[in-house]
């Protein structure tokens, strides 16, 4: 009885213990998951401002360009230095100059249209619109008037902004506008789209939604300021230049990460500003972070459930171990034999074990002799061709060519687009290599931006057409994000007089840096 009670506390001790195990494992694990949470998040938010920041300073900067000019037509017209049919061509090179600006009109004190670019505005009347109502009201020369967003005649929507014309005794007469063009603001913001998911906004700051892109839901004109959950009002409500906000998107009500920005002229008062944002789905921007989710959870689930039932087994096991040391001389027998069965399992699985590093072994030895971007052989597998073909030609006489190749520019390709491009690139430029050599031949990624082509048994001329064939491919083939891509390649055929392998890839890398001398994207051969 007292054995009994040992063992059954020896069962619940063990039990316990796992149950502890598990979950520090689980603790461990989720926090783990968390901050891998919180990183996707941040990278995704940090990404979402660089470009934001790109739309500020572009818009920002167009608007005090605007302002600008502006400040020289009203400055000319308060100084009486010019008549109104003299203005119109001065407007339409103003507007020429002017990225993002359609249209420029002088408006006098009674809302006629005195001057303009666009001749068949010239005489129109505008005193019964808002924003001659507005500037007149306000009578502040130093403010710049942005005016609520309209329809064009193309259905797009655009604003203007303009100036008050101060007359005698700083009385309004009239003002100077600027009209938006609106293909300025789709280009503009199309630019910063770099994934599928992801769209851009320009919303007034009253809340009306003026652009986006892509606009598949069809909410461009949408007034998000007359929606209290929107997004855009908590941005708003929060009194900050900028953030970054998640939740459900009133106009769309699907959930997305939206980064929201102010847009003011620089150094110039404004009576209304533009908000800028970028948005993505907010489930794809997670969709990597819920994989591994539930791969670890799958995997965490796995592992519990082996070890309770291992623990279950093994605890069943030995209390019928105590209870066979009780029974009869062949009931041992019996347990004996069966053991020796669980020595031929462990025996079997020791094997198996063998057999997978011995797998794993090979799988290393690939590894070592080839590159891990490309697939193709890396360095040393190149130095190891190098000195079996200079070998064999000391043997037989049969020469071999030796292209050294580097691709123009690469350093340019990360910088702009990033290390992801830069190996997408190379990818690329690895399969082009591919498709125009032979069975015979060997390529090697050499290093860097840097390959290496062998071609044994051929002769100059046959390595030279080789060598332009490759040239030639790569500069038709346009990279989705880098564009066109070029290479400049040195070329040396290997002679028998060479005293050492390595002779004629000096000589070849010397080729290369004189087709890198005489303009890149070029062929120099020995």
């Amino acid at each position: 009885m007292n054995k009994k009670h040992k063992t059954l506390r020896r069962y619940r001790t063990e039990w316990w213990g796992l149950i502890l195990g598990l979950l520090l494992i689980g603790s461990l694990l989720g926090l783990d998951l968390y901050n891998a949470y919180q990183e996707t998040l941040q990278t995704a938010q940090a990404r979402l401002l660089h470009n934001l920041n790109i739309v500020e300073i572009n818009l920002s900067r167009r608007m005090q360009s605007t302002s600008s000019a502006l400040d020289v037509v009203r400055e000319e017209i308060q100084a009486g230095k010019t008549n109104p049919s003299a203005m119109n061509p001065r407007l339409s090179a103003m507007v020429a100059a002017q990225a993002g600006v359609r249209t420029m009109a002088w408006i006098d004190a009674k809302g006629t249209v005195v001057a303009s670019n666009r001749r068949e505005l010239v005489g129109q009347n505008f005193r019964n619109s808002e924003r001659y109502t507005i500037i007149r009201q306000t009578a502040d020369p130093g403010v710049l008037h942005l005016s609520a967003p309209y329809v064009t005649s193309l259905g797009n929507y655009s604003m203007s902004i303009g100036k008050m014309v101060q007359g005698p005794q700083g009385r309004f007469d009239g003002y100077v506008l600027a009209i938006l063009d609106a293909e300025y603001f789709s280009v503009l913001m199309e630019s910063i789209l770099y994934a599928p998911d992801v769209h851009a906004g320009l919303i007034h700051s009253d809340g009306q939604l003026i652009f986006r892109a892509p606009d598949l839901e069809k909410v461009v004109g949408v007034n998000l300021a007359a929606r209290p959950d929107s997004l855009f009002n908590r941005f708003v409500k929060s009194g900050k230049d900028k953030d970054v906000i998640s939740g459900m998107a009133a106009a769309t009500q699907v959930e997305r990460m939206v980064a929201f920005t102010f847009i003011r002229p620089l150094n110039v008062k404004s009576d209304k500003a533009l908000v800028a944002s970028i948005d993505r789905n907010l489930s794809v921007v997670l969709a990597p972070w819920v994989r591994d989710l539930e791969l670890r959870a799958s995997l965490f689930a796995l592992i519990a459930g082996v070890t309770i039932f291992g623990l279950y087994l093994y605890q069943r096991r030995h209390l019928a171990f105590e209870l066979l040391e009780q029974q009869q001389e062949d009931e041992r027998l019996a347990m004996e034999k069966r053991i020796l069965q669980i020595n031929a399992d462990l025996e079997n699985m020791v094997q198996q074990r063998t057999a997978e590093l011995e797998k794993a072994n090979a799988s290393l030895r690939h590894l070592s002799r080839h590159d891990v971007l490309t697939g193709l052989s890396n360095r040393m597998a190149a130095n190891e061709r190098i000195h079996s073909e200079f070998m064999r030609m000391k043997r037989t006489g049969s020469r071999y060519a030796v292209l050294m190749l580097d691709v123009d520019f690469f350093k340019r390709i990360n910088d702009t687009y990033g290390h992801e491009a830069g190996d997408h690139v190379l990818k690329r430029i690895s399969d082009v290599l591919k498709s125009c050599l032979r069975a015979s031949d060997f390529v090697a990624r050499y290093g860097g931006e840097e390959f290496l082509v062998l071609l044994p048994d051929t002769p100059l001329e046959a390595a030279t057409q080789v060598a332009e064939k490759i040239r030639q491919a790569l500069a038709r083939s346009t990279d989705p994000i880098a564009g066109v891509t070029t290479m400049s390649i040195g070329l040396v055929v290997a002679s028998p007089e060479h005293h050492d392998e390595n002779v004629a890839v000096n000589e070849a890398d010397a080729r290369l840096y004189q087709a890198k001398k005489t303009g890149r994207n070029c062929v120099v051969a020995a």
